[in-house]
């Protein structure tokens, strides 16, 4: 139980006075999850709309650079592990 000054707070009060703070908080978080969301939501349309610009060539391009640069990556983080520790001399 908590206390101020000469003031002591039930477990009951404190519950609901936690409970009227996630009640007003509500707009705020629900404000900016939207405010969140549609940015995010701005930005994926305005790269939809340049990637449907280019050529089918270019859309092409564009995918497999994607897919060689995840391997890529995915090579480099192997190398790193391999030469970090001792891979495939310790017992799986």
């Amino acid at each position: 139980m908590g206390q101020t000054r000469d003031a002591y707070y039930s477990l009951a009060d404190i519950g609901i006075g936690s409970i009227n703070a996630m009640i007003d908080a509500v707009p705020a978080v629900v404000g900016l999850g939207v405010l969140g969301g549609l940015g995010g939501t701005a930005h994926t349309i305005h790269q939809f709309r340049a990637f449907h610009r280019l050529s089918p060539e270019q859309q092409d391009m564009v995918v497999q650079s994607d897919i060689n640069q995840r391997g890529n990556q995915a090579v480099s983080a192997l190398i790193k592990e391999k030469s970090s520790e001792s891979v495939g001399t310790k017992e799986p």
